[in-house]
C-alpha cells in the first residue's frame, strides 16, 4: 500500500511539474489579410494581425533584419475598436524566446474583456511557430474564465 501510495504521489508532482504555468484558451492566426483597426492602420505597415480577442487585437512586426536584439519579432496588443483604450502592452523575442506579451486585465481593458476573464486577471499572449503560418496561443494564469 505505501508503495502505491509513493507512485501516486511521485506521479503528481511530475505531472504539475510538467504543467504549463497557464491554461490555454484561445490560438489566434495571424495573417497579412486580417485587417487592422481602422485607428491603427496608418501607424503599421506589412505586418501580421489576429482577429478580435474579446476587444483586443494582436498585431506582430517580424523579426527585421536590422535589429540582431529582437530576432524574435515582436508583438503588440491593441483595442480592437477606436475609442477603446488598452494599457500599452508590447513585448519582444530574442534568441529561443519568442516575442510574448502578458497583460493584467484592469477597469479601463475593452468591456468583453473585463466580463470574460474579470479584473486581475492575468493573460499572455506567445507568437508560435516557427515559420508562417504564426499563431497566437493566448494564455490565462489568472482567476478562471467566466
Amino acid at each position: 500500500m505505501s508503495v502505491l501510495v509513493a507512485v501516486l504521489v511521485t506521479a503528481v508532482v511530475i505531472s504539475w511539474l510538467h504543467a504549463s504555468p497557464g491554461s490555454e484558451v484561445a490560438m489566434l492566426s495571424l495573417s497579412e489579410d486580417q485587417e487592422l483597426p481602422a485607428h491603427q492602420s496608418e501607424f503599421y505597415r506589412d505586418v501580421l494581425v489576429t482577429e478580435d480577442f474579446h476587444g483586443l487585437t494582436a498585431i506582430y512586426l517580424r523579426p527585421d533584419s536590422t535589429s540582431q536584439a529582437n530576432d524574435g519579432g515582436c508583438v503588440q496588443l491593441v483595442a480592437s475598436r477606436e475609442n477603446t483604450r488598452v494599457e500599452p502592452t508590447f513585448g519582444c523575442g530574442a534568441g529561443p524566446f519568442p516575442a510574448d506579451v502578458v497583460m493584467k486585465v484592469t477597469q479601463i481593458a475593452p468591456r468583453e474583456l473585463r466580463n470574460r476573464y474579470g479584473v486581475g486577471s492575468t493573460l499572455r499572449f506567445t507568437v508560435v511557430g516557427e515559420d508562417e503560418p504564426y499563431f497566437v496561443r493566448v494564455e490565462s494564469v489568472g482567476p478562471a474564465p467566466r
